[in-house]
């Protein structure tokens, strides 16, 4: 979609956009501002791509998003000066933010937001996982010991290996997927560091039990391919847009943030459960749900209501999610249908995979020079590279845009010479997570 033909440029409202770091962000940047909307970038650190595009109209510093209460003043005496401007959902902070003072902030912005109650489902994965039992979606054996003394009594019967992650990742120090425990005589020391990972409650006090961790089944061969159903849901409930994505390389294994990314075809069954869900429990929006493969069955794993990661592959294979989110906050909703209805007829295209090659590619060079790549594994990942470059969407490169590439460069050297001492102290394993079946004959 470029541009909106239904709505005079002049009535453009404009889009603020924080945490401009993230690879969300700077997918909708980009979308946004080729299609003629004005667009504020708004944040604090200065190696921040989306801050340097060129479709941002301008930068604007503010607070940290992770102070809250702060976050939140400064957002309300912006809008007092400025009303009209469109929040979108750039992070899981923001979204709960946005839920939380959405009568205050409705009186200078415009949302296309969930109530509180929607957000809190799908941001605190207890609730999360009763809903999803609610709708009959599949889920990992999962247990929420209130504390560490319902966690020593769980600990002799637990099937390990099991996970111990954060119940959301609001309020996080560390974006931190979770920790692989193998046996009861790491739960307790595995547990305490999840639970230490958290920072000054301000403004999220609405998540404030949520800083528990929760104990789940590890899906040890699940975890080599998580599988995404990501797009978009509108108000009523009854129209939804999706497409399917594999993660197949990730920053850190077994659990890990991902790098590389397959488009991949669109499980039915899955989006039928996803539109259950969203009806469940309220979402609208934006919307990217994980799962992982798990006794011959896909369990749901997490539920993100918000831009996320590798956001810019479905944009890309026809769909305009930022712009959607826009129109919707808008009360363009007929718009937003005619658009939904229209890509929902739509092929994915001719895109294929998603990357963060840069770092893909740092990665690999690391894990070649400390031995925890072999010659045989680093020439499958380089095939895998030269055989998507043709369709391959880069989180930060772009020769349209060129200045966030630079920076994305800047601020993963800086990532990783703060992570180097961590890397050296990791165990020795490769951090493939999935490979063609062919491709892993000819490394076995």
């Amino acid at each position: 979609m470029n541009g909106l033909p239904a709505i005079r440029r002049s009535h453009y409202s404009t889009a603020l956009l924080t945490l401009p770091a993230y690879g969300g962000t700077l997918a909708a940047v980009r979308q946004l501002g080729r299609s003629g909307v004005p667009v504020v970038v708004v944040g604090h650190d200065i190696l921040a791509a989306a801050r340097w595009s060129r479709h941002a109209s301008r930068f604007v510093s503010c607070p940290p998003v992770q102070d809250g209460g702060r976050f939140v003043e400064w957002l309300m005496a912006y809008g007092e000066r400025k009303p009209g401007h469109v929040l979108l959902p750039t992070s899981d902070e923001m979204v709960l933010l946005f839920a939380s003072n959405l009568k205050l902030l409705e009186t200078n912005f415009r949302l296309y937001q969930p109530p509180l109650e929607s957000t809190l489902r799908v941001l605190d994965k207890r609730l999360l996982w009763q809903a999803c039992r609610q709708v009959g979606i599949d889920t990992l054996p999962s247990w929420f010991p209130s504390g560490e003394e319902e966690l020593h009594i769980l600990g002799t019967n637990l099937p390990y290996p099991v996970l111990i992650k954060p119940r959301t990742q609001v309020r996080r120090t560390r974006r931190n997927q979770g920790v692989v425990v193998r046996g009861p005589e790491d739960l307790l020391t595995s547990y305490r560091a999840v639970a230490t990972q958290t920072h000054d409650p301000s403004g999220y006090d609405k998540l404030s039990d949520a800083d528990i961790p929760m104990v789940q089944q590890f899906a040890e061969e699940g975890s080599e391919a998580v599988y995404s159903v990501s797009g978009f849901i509108d108000r009523s409930g009854e129209l939804m847009v999706a497409r399917g994505t594999t993660k197949v390389f990730q920053r850190r294994r077994p659990v890990g943030i991902g790098v590389c990314f397959e488009a991949s075809p669109l499980e039915d069954d899955l989006a039928k459960g996803v539109k259950r869900l969203c009806r469940e429990v309220g979402h609208f929006g934006v919307f990217e749900v994980e799962f992982v493969r798990w006794k011959q069955k896909w369990a749901v794993i997490d539920f993100n209501p918000r831009f996320y990661h590798q956001m810019g592959l479905d944009i890309s294979r026809g769909l305009p999610l930022p712009m959607w989110t826009y129109l919707g906050a808008c009360g363009e909703e007929s718009l937003l249908e005619v658009e939904m209805r229209r890509a929902a007829n739509r092929t994915d295209g001719a895109t294929s995979a998603f990357c963060d090659q840069f770092t893909f590619r740092a990665i690999l060079t690391a894990m070649r020079i400390t031995g925890r790549l072999s010659r045989v594994e680093a020439a499958v990942w380089k095939r895998w590279l030269e055989q998507h470059r043709a369709g391959i969407v880069d989180i930060a490169i772009d020769v349209r845009d060129p200045i966030p590439g630079f920076v994305h460069a800047l601020s993963e050297l800086k990532l990783g010479l703060q992570a180097v001492p961590r890397f050296l102290s990791a165990p020795r394993t490769a951090s493939r997570t999935v490979l063609p079946v062919h491709e892993r004959e000819t490394i076995l």
